[in-house]
């Protein structure tokens, strides 16, 4: 082969490659990680002198907050602020700083320990945007985390598994409707209140671990009835109907409504024996047929509950066959073409 036809050839195979790269991940590079050490949230105000808050609590040591440059000065320094250590089960502080102008500001927070990160506002707190990293910390609690914050849209993928709070997480931030299915709840003891009033929250938790949970009171509470979809709450019990869950949990899911005969099933799975749930929803009114057999149901519930949180999240079928198609489509080409292209290349 020529110099000239082996570039070419090269060429193609990049192209190629790009092609499979788009296609298996959606074109989307992983962005880049902030330090394990760090907790980045990002602000935005729209007018100058806009108070931006950070709340946090409990056990807190060696906290540091970088606030970044609030007076658009670039030869002034980042504001720093050193927390004073507290110890465990410690209440609660208001950390406020107030930009001299309005814009976006990215607040870096390092810790050797940091408890809780959230207060229960009880009023509106529009400024943060963005929690981009959690940092390692060993935060146990986001009790209140995103509470009234009504612009939130966005939150890391995963959750830290040294969280066992989670309750009134995101009440009342009525903007946020990030896929979250992804977060690691396996140690989550507490979900009360957690999307309570989130109006713009629909989405499936179906793949949630909830094995640990023993308060889910009014978790969904005011959020089917403005947005949260009959068919997410169907996946969502389905895929919690086929997990080893804690006996005595009383859901609150007022306005939702099990609409497919899985999640009928599954829903009577938990109010069953020895799991006794007390689910706070609107009666199915499907007519399905009783299952008999306990552990077939939660078999065949944990089947249909897999792939019904994979197509409530992303409208495709489980197990990547999607994506291994399109592999063999791909590489099919590649077979046909290549000879074909060394031939003409050679020439």
């Amino acid at each position: 082969m020529s110099p000239r036809g082996f570039r070419r050839l090269c060429a193609v195979g990049a192209a190629l490659f790009s092609a499979l790269f788009v296609v298996v991940f959606g074109g989307v590079v992983p962005a880049h990680a902030a330090p394990a050490n760090q907790m980045q949230l990002e602000f935005q105000t729209t007018q100058w002198n806009e108070n931006i808050s950070v709340y946090l609590g409990g056990e807190l040591t060696n906290v540091v907050i970088n606030w970044g440059d609030l007076d658009a000065d670039p030869s002034s320094p980042d504001v720093i602020q050193n927390v004073t250590d507290q110890g465990p089960g410690s209440g609660d502080i208001t950390l406020t700083q107030s930009p001299l102008y309005d814009g976006t500001f990215v607040v870096t927070i390092t810790a050797t320990k940091l408890e809780r990160f959230g207060k229960c506002l009880g009023g509106s707190d529009t400024t943060l945007t963005k929690v981009l990293s959690w940092g390692d910390f060993g935060m146990t609690s986001l009790r209140c985390g995103f509470d009234h914050r009504s612009e939130l849209r966005q939150v890391p993928a995963t959750l830290p598994a040294t969280v066992t709070d989670l309750s009134n997480a995101f009440s009342y931030a009525n903007g946020f409707n990030q896929d979250i299915s992804g977060w690691n709840t396996s140690n989550v003891t507490n979900m009360s209140h957690m999307f309570e009033s989130a109006v713009s929250f629909n989405r499936s938790l179906a793949t949630w671990n909830i094995s640990n949970v023993t308060n889910m009171t009014d978790m969904f509470k005011k959020v089917g009835f403005y947005s949260m979809s009959n068919e997410n709450y169907s996946s969502t019990l389905v895929g919690w109907g086929s997990q080893s869950v804690m006996p005595n949990v009383n859901l609150g899911a007022v306005s939702t409504q099990a609409v497919t005969c899985d999640a009928v099933n599954a829903r009577a799975t938990l109010l069953a024996s020895p799991n006794n749930w007390t689910i706070s929803d609107v009666a199915p009114t499907i007519s399905c047929p009783t299952n008999n057999n306990q552990n077939n149901n939660q078999n065949n519930s944990g089947s249909s509950g897999a792939a019904a949180a994979e197509l409530a999240q992303t409208g495709s079928p489980v197990n990547g066959y999607s994506v291994f198609a399109w592999l063999l489509v791909i590489l099919g080409t590649l077979v046909l073409v290549s000879p074909r292209l060394l031939k003409k290349f050679n020439q």
